[in-house]
């Protein structure tokens, strides 16, 4: 497991930039909503954003900053609260500023702009059945398909995990589903590394399997908060740290990710 880890993790800063800025590019690239990950979701009341670059270029380009771009986004308030929960997270992937997330900081700050900017995110984790569709989500979720039949399927994979990441829906789920996402994503590692290993990384998937350990494994926990580069990645889902701390943290955490991986 430190092999394949290792593998995809270690990210300069810059390929991590510009893979965002192409992600971008070729998610303007994408048309019409309906997408493989909408299929699973199976909702039919998802928001259909009247006003985006592609739909109102006239009107986007008139406004001069973001924040009034992004509060054209926001979905009315009688629409939202009737919404079905899978619709509110079709909604969100269809969201025109999905994808800002990659383009701070750090993706956790960009994850929480999104919060900040769009009500159906709000919403979103507000409901009381979104841990059961985020979980059954991650179980239903081909990559092949989601290679096949999305444009935009790394960003959109992406998107998936940091949202599964989140306390909002993590706190939301029982200790036994928190168990399952962590085997489903510890099969997904693999997965994406013998197979798929050119086209998603595994940083996302490692960040979901850390915030889970952190929950339910006080000794994982422990150990996570003496390394404060490990630390501050469970925090903001930045990894930036040097092949020989990453062997060091390796080598003594490997035996309890083992332990969480047989015990679960």
């Amino acid at each position: 497991m430190k092999n394949i880890l290792r593998k995809r993790l270690i990210i300069p800063l810059t390929v991590a930039i510009i893979a965002a800025i192409s992600l971008f590019i070729f998610s303007i690239m994408v048309a019409g909503a309906n997408s493989y990950v909408n299929s699973i979701l199976g909702a039919k009341d998802a928001y259909d954003f009247p006003y985006s670059g592609e739909k109102t270029p006239e009107l986007w380009g008139e406004l001069k900053t973001q924040a009034e771009r992004a509060a054209l986004c926001n979905i009315p308030e009688d629409v939202l609260r009737n919404m079905s929960t899978a619709g509110l997270i079709e909604t969100c992937m269809n969201y025109p500023f999905f994808f800002n997330f990659m383009f701070f900081n750090s993706p956790q700050q960009g994850f929480e702009s999104i919060y900040q900017a769009f009500n159906g995110l709000k919403e979103l984790y507000s409901r009381d059945d979104v841990a059961d569709i985020i979980l059954n989500l991650n179980t239903s979720l081909n990559l092949q398909k989601l290679i096949t039949n999305e444009k935009s399927h790394a960003l959109k994979f992406n998107f998936i995990q940091m949202l599964s990441s989140q306390d909002e829906i993590l706190n939301k789920m029982t200790e036994k589903q928190r168990s399952e996402l962590f085997q489903i994503s510890t099969n997904r590692i693999v997965e994406i590394s013998e197979k798929h290993s050119d086209v998603f990384s595994v940083n996302f998937v490692l960040l979901l399997m850390g915030r889970i350990l952190i929950i339910d494994n006080p000794e994982f926990a422990k150990i996570v908060d003496e390394h404060e580069q490990i630390k501050s990645f469970f925090e903001t889902g930045l990894l930036m740290i040097s092949e020989d701390e990453y062997d060091s943290f390796v080598e003594k955490t490997e035996d309890i990710i083992r332990f969480s991986i047989i015990g679960r």
